[in-house]
């Protein structure tokens, strides 16, 4: 959850420091490419640490992995508050972005491995919600600074602030509890059940839920080493083996595309160029707008996850997605007509339209990618699905930061309607191809792709028949399986 705040106050903070004079000068009045690298340059980092951390989490365990991750972010959020050129403020974002992916790669895992069955579904829902809650914090910090725009604490205020999450996971992560599937797998099974029956039944070891779930972590590890024993390539390519497996990689491909291709990345990111695109130049003004916008996302992304269990998946990705094509076309009409005839009414109607357009983002494309992907994927390929989305997600992010800057110098409005092009064709894919899966168990789920029944749950269902207390836990689990394992 700090993790994903962490990466929400970035993307505030890059959009604010944009409309900060002496930021501007300290980094060169960085535009275009320039502009484009400084902005990617934490999802570059990402990218670099994803494999490290990840094979350090299986390593020495997710708390350790937090700890490492959590320092060198906040290393990189001191040398980025106190840079003193271009250069300088980069390196700084490198580093928080390595320590990022350290968080991400075993920040889920501690959540969705230790999360009760019946509340991981609404866990994983939320999850990406608290991207909003770093954004919003770093917006009204960056507003509140925005008064004192001659000094160089105007900015340099909000990159320290960067540095607190970071501080509450080195203070804190020691004292939470450690996944049991990780200590059923280094040999510490006694501590992984000493944990999962103070969580999940009041202390009670033979509490049936408590069992199964401890089976079932000893039969899915069984799996799992038997993949792990065939080596490193040949597991990676299970991902496309069989049909069925290349229909669900080929929907993780579209739904990133979607999400990063959408055109939110330009009112996330270079809102301050919107704005003053249509007039809105005032530092203080700019900061106030990004600030009520980062409240109304938080609140629409709230209510998506609350629909996701109400409504089902497709009919959130659908309404998202279309509802973003609904008002890119006017969206882009408007800054078109302020342009060309410096119209306030299509100026307003702009800012406007940018709230609009955020709040159907939210109600699919925040609360769907996490639940979404690991309700699709089966056990075998899994976490090495999630591993591709994670990877091809920030890929996407730092080609769609690096060139952005350059299509909105270049073309200015009319690069709003390139998105357009992009959200007609996801609208398209999304309706022909995307499953619903509302409802479903993993191995309904794998019947609606054509695969056989889920062999682990299925061989633990079957050790634990017969008994009642049990088998709401099966439904539980089935409803929402873990990120990345058992």
């Amino acid at each position: 959850m700090v993790a994903q705040a962490t990466s929400g106050y970035d993307k505030s903070l890059i959009n604010n420091l944009q409309s900060i004079e002496k930021w501007q000068e300290v980094t060169n009045h960085p535009k275009g490419s320039a502009l484009g690298i400084v902005t990617a340059m934490l999802s570059i980092g990402v990218i670099v640490g994803a494999p490290i951390f990840g094979r350090l989490s299986d390593w020495k365990g997710r708390k350790l992995t937090m700890f490492v991750g959590a320092l060198i972010m906040l290393i990189g959020a001191v040398l980025q508050a106190a840079a003193t050129n271009r250069g300088f403020f980069i390196g700084g974002r490198f580093l928080i972005g390595l320590g990022c992916a350290g968080t991400l790669c075993s920040g889920p895992l501690i959540v969705s491995e230790l999360a009760h069955p019946r509340q991981r579904s609404i866990v994983a829902s939320f999850y990406n919600t608290f991207w909003y809650v770093g954004s919003i914090i770093c917006a009204w910090l960056s507003f509140g600074t925005a008064f004192i725009a001659d000094s160089h604490w105007a900015w340099r205020i909000p990159c320290i602030g960067q540095a607190i999450p970071a501080l509450v996971l080195v203070c804190v992560c020691w004292w939470l509890p450690e996944s049991p599937r990780w200590l059923v797998k280094n040999g510490r099974a006694d501590e992984a059940l000493e944990i999962l029956s103070r969580y999940h039944a009041n202390g009670n070891h033979n509490d049936p839920l408590v069992q199964f779930e401890f089976e079932e972590i000893k039969q899915t590890l069984a799996v799992e080493a038997m993949y792990e024993k065939r080596g490193w390539i040949k597991p990676w390519l299970e991902l496309v083996a069989t049909g069925p497996n290349r229909y669900r990689m080929f929907i993780i491909f579209i739904m990133i595309i979607g999400i990063d291709w959408c055109g939110t990345s330009i009112t996330s990111y270079y809102l301050s160029t919107i704005l003053s695109s249509v007039g809105i130049t005032a530092g203080t003004k700019q900061t106030g707008i990004n600030g009520g916008l980062q409240i109304f996302n938080w609140l629409t992304s709230v209510t998506g996850a609350m629909l996701v269990e109400r409504l089902g998946r497709r009919f959130l990705w659908l309404a998202s997605f279309g509802g973003m094509l609904a008002v890119n076309i006017p969206f882009g009409a408007c800054s078109a007509i302020y342009a060309k005839y410096n119209n306030l009414k299509a100026g307003r109607a702009v800012i406007a339209l940018v709230f609009l357009y955020q709040g159907f983002y939210n109600i699919g494309c925040n609360p769907l990618p996490y639940t979404y992907a690991v309700e699709i994927l089966p056990y075998n390929i899994r976490a090495k699905g999630l591993a591709f989305e994670i990877a091809w997600d920030h890929s996407q992010g730092v080609l769609g930061q690096w060139t952005n800057p350059i299509a909105l110098d270049a073309l200015q409005w009319k690069f709003y309607f390139v998105y357009t092009a992009f959200l007609v064709m996801i609208v398209l894919v999304v309706f022909f191809s995307f499953p619903e899966t509302k409802g479903l168990t993993l191995e309904e789920i794998q019947e609606v792709f054509g695969d056989a029944d889920v062999p682990e749950v299925a061989a633990a269902e079957e050790a634990y028949s017969g008994k009642d207390d049990v088998k709401v836990g099966v439904e539980g689990v089935n409803e929402q399986p873990r990120l990345g394992g058992a």
